[in-house]
């Protein structure tokens, strides 16, 4: 039941076209806002797989004892195949959610608490020594003004359990995007109440991170300023000492080792073009 279930019935798990949708929407925010800063920010789900229940039905499949007490695990486990798949529907409700709550205006009244926490970074507020890569339009590519000529709604994406957003910097429209994110994750999975059940978002990770043009998120490094994206100096330097270590004296390896090689190149293609179509 872990490794092996029944395929026809569950959504396509779409998580991996976020990165190209977040990159759409840098470029396009660019288009329209070529004077600006652009931020990134993100609001995780705090262990979202659990916060799926599993059907009663096959709850006996997944206790354990420890101690010699039993213990029943309800929330949906990592390491189920079907655990995505269960997520998706909800992954994709709190996208759709949280862009069509952007107009209610109520909102960073009501969650003002933890907007107040937000951390913005102070060289958004200067302009000196700000220099902006541009971006051009294309026909795929028009920038964010809707017919009116009116700023779209925030549209969020998740990736798995990490809901990230971009937005010019204007702190009305940045807290309101973060305000409808939160309201969403409550409708979805129940408001904040320890008393009743696990917080549904890291609150530690949505203060922590900085609101800045420059952000890591999904594993990269984000520059809205130089529009320029790619791996952390660190990664890069562990992937070359992985493939060092594939040199042509070498007669045999370990599947681990592979693996890890291959992950770590399919990272780094995710923001080189060159190295698409050849990993």
């Amino acid at each position: 039941m872990m490794t092996s279930t029944p395929e026809g019935s569950e959504l396509d798990c779409l998580y991996g076209e976020v990165p190209r949708r977040f990159l759409q929407r840098l470029w396009n925010l660019r288009i329209s806002y070529p004077d600006d800063d652009l931020v990134i920010h993100a609001n995780d789900v705090k262990t979202c797989f659990r916060q799926i229940k599993h059907h009663p039905d096959i709850v006996g499949a997944f206790c354990y004892t420890i101690f010699a007490h039993l213990w029943i695990q309800i929330g949906c486990t990592f390491g189920s195949d079907f655990s995505p798949a269960n997520w998706e529907g909800v992954r994709r409700c709190i996208e759709e959610l949280a862009q069509g709550l952007f107009q209610d205006t109520s909102l960073r009244q009501k969650h003002r608490k933890y907007l107040d926490q937000l951390q913005w970074d102070v060289s958004l507020d200067s302009a000196r020594g700000k220099k902006f890569t541009p971006a051009f339009r294309d026909s795929q590519n028009q920038g964010v003004f809707d017919e009116d000529g009116r700023p779209i709604d925030t549209p969020h994406a998740l990736f798995v359990d990490d809901d990230i957003y971009a937005e010019v910097y204007c702190r009305v429209r940045v807290e309101q995007a973060i305000a409808a994110s939160i309201e969403a994750i409550f409708i979805l999975l129940g408001e904040s109440d320890l008393t009743r059940r696990v917080d549904p978002i890291s609150w530690d990770k949505l203060v922590e991170m900085v609101i800045s043009h420059f952000n890591k998120v999904l594993g990269l490094e984000f520059n809205t300023r130089k529009m320029d994206v790619g791996p952390p100096p660190e990664f890069l330097a562990r992937t070359i000492q992985l493939l060092d270590a594939f040199h042509d004296g070498r007669k045999s390896f370990q599947l681990k080792e592979m693996s890890s090689l291959i992950g770590h190149l399919n990272h780094v293609a995710t923001t080189s073009r060159w190295m698409t179509g050849n990993v």
